[in-house]
């Protein structure tokens, strides 16, 4: 998994997909690392770029935070009372 710490990576999708440029912050790849599967794109620096690596072991341990079933009921079933409660 990665984190771009500035702009600079391109995501190249497999199966002809356009390209598009990663923006800095915005993770890359959390959703291969969390169903286990294949990569599905190539990421290419096309500039200098400062990147945040997170290997997957330590994604799962310390990022990836599910709702249990109950939470997610929980969630789902709220009645924020102000616009500030209705974000996760």
């Amino acid at each position: 998994m990665y984190v771009p710490l500035d702009d600079g990576l391109e995501v190249r999708p497999m199966g002809g997909y356009r390209s598009f440029p990663a923006r800095a912050f915005i993770p890359i790849g959390s959703t291969g690392v969390i169903r286990g599967g294949p990569r599905n794109a190539d990421v290419l620096a096309t500039d200098r770029v400062r990147v945040l690596v997170i290997p997957r072991s330590q994604y799962l341990t310390h990022w990836y935070r599910p709702y249990s079933l109950l939470e997610l009921r929980q969630r789902l079933l709220a009645q924020p009372t102000n616009e500030r409660e209705a974000l996760p």
